[in-house]
């Protein structure tokens, strides 16, 4: 991965006074200092990272597939935390900030994706506003709730290359936008514990009717096959109100706002 500059005019960097004369603001737009990322537990996918992003300059990244481009992206529009290292904003420490004035410095950076969208005014704060630091914006936008409408186009043929988006990054993005956008899958436990239940209550009783009606069964089979079933059910049946619980948790941390104020209106 390589990151280079073509730039039209350099600030001189350093320090500067703030807006009241006393604050002293750093007047490079984004500075990084040995800042390192990994996902969980995972070896680390950018290391040792230092450089300096002056006003007024035009950045390139580039680098093969899998480099860490996105990750960097990410780091730099606030929609990860390092691992290690510092990032400074204009002039902000990143690390320090609080979620309302991460928020805040998000609105200053103006970013366009692969998934292009054309978004007034309105809908853009609306989707600024939104506390979360992971977003999907082509999840985000329909979320909402403003008037859309959809522009066809026929894309052409590449001119050149090869698109490296693939299978797996398809998955992903779906993965993503099942789990960011429905709690389906934690109640889907929930109900196969039910089922699961019901079906090994039968069973039970099927069991229980085979006895006394005197047919003959292997020693020790009845009472085995009836404490697995009903253990295995039962606990099926708590990891799914576990998993109710878990999804519940997750809206209140992801505090996605019950609606979204677009304007207040004064009645005098």
């Amino acid at each position: 991965m390589r990151l280079g500059a073509a730039t039209g005019y350099r600030g001189s960097g350093g320090m500067a006074n703030g807006p009241t004369g006393t604050a002293l603001v750093e007047t490079r737009v984004v500075r990084f200092e040995n800042v390192g990322l990994r996902y969980g537990l995972g070896p680390e996918v950018l290391r040792d990272l230092t450089f300096r992003i002056e006003p007024h300059s035009f950045q390139f990244l580039t680098g093969p597939s899998g480099a860490g481009k996105t990750s960097l992206l990410r780091l730099m529009f606030l929609s990860l935390r390092p691992t290690r290292g510092l990032i400074t904003q204009f002039g902000h420490d990143v690390a320090s900030l609080s979620r309302d004035a991460l928020a805040t410095l998000r609105r200053r950076i103006g970013i366009v994706f692969q998934d292009f969208r054309l978004l007034d005014r309105e809908a853009l704060e609306a989707v600024r506003r939104l506390p979360e630091r992971t977003r999907l914006y082509r999840g985000l936008t329909p979320w909402i709730g403003l008037r859309q409408c959809v522009i066809p186009y026929v894309a052409q043929e590449r001119a050149a290359g090869r698109s490296q988006y693939g299978l797996g990054q398809r998955v992903a993005v779906f993965a993503r936008g099942v789990f960011d956008f429905s709690s389906g899958p934690l109640y889907a436990g929930l109900l196969l514990g039910g089922l699961a239940v019901g079906l090994s209550t039968l069973y039970l009783l099927f069991i229980l009717a085979w006895i006394l009606m005197g047919e003959w069964t292997a020693p020790g089979w009845a009472s085995a096959i009836s404490v697995t079933l009903l253990l295995s059910s039962v606990s099926l049946a708590f990891s799914g109100i576990i998993g109710v619980y878990v999804a519940r948790i997750y809206d209140e941390v992801r505090a996605r706002p019950p609606y979204v104020s677009l304007r207040v209106r004064k009645h005098e």
